[in-house]
């Protein structure tokens, strides 16, 4: 299965050259479209694991040190910290070093970013004159 763009003409849907379609597709995902759509890829990544949820729900009482948060897991340090770098990696941990240790927090403005995602789903979007349609 191929996906092909279809531009309307006077009523007639006609399929969009390749290269009009790379143009087309260039003009609307601007960088910040494609960044905030990989940043949120990430996120959910690093939603679905129940190990980081955990982690997740541990953080809502605030900040932690590492040391605090190994019981959460039931496991070594090295799975603990795999996992923080996830969460780090994604943008919903904060970490703030103090000596030996490193502690961890939420990072409020990136839960608020998937809500409003979440939340935008919910809501129509406008249709765009040009419409993506697969064909075989």
């Amino acid at each position: 299965m191929r996906l092909l763009l279809y531009l309307a003409l006077g009523g007639v849907a006609r399929p969009l050259p390749y290269q009009w379609a790379l143009i087309y597709l260039g003009a609307t995902m601007t960088p910040s479209t494609t960044h905030d759509l990989d940043l949120l890829t990430r996120r959910f990544k690093a939603l679905s694991d129940p190990n980081r949820l955990r982690i997740l729900d541990r953080l809502r009482g605030g900040e932690h040190c590492v040391c605090e948060l190994t019981g959460v897991l039931d496991a070594g340090q090295s799975l603990l910290s795999f996992h923080l770098k996830t969460l780090k990696d994604a943008g919903l941990v904060k970490e703030r070093p103090e000596g030996r240790w490193t502690h961890y927090a939420l990072d409020p403005s990136a839960l608020r970013a998937v809500s409003r995602f979440l939340g935008s789903l919910g809501t129509r979007a406008p249709e765009r004159r040009w419409k993506a349609v697969c064909a075989e």
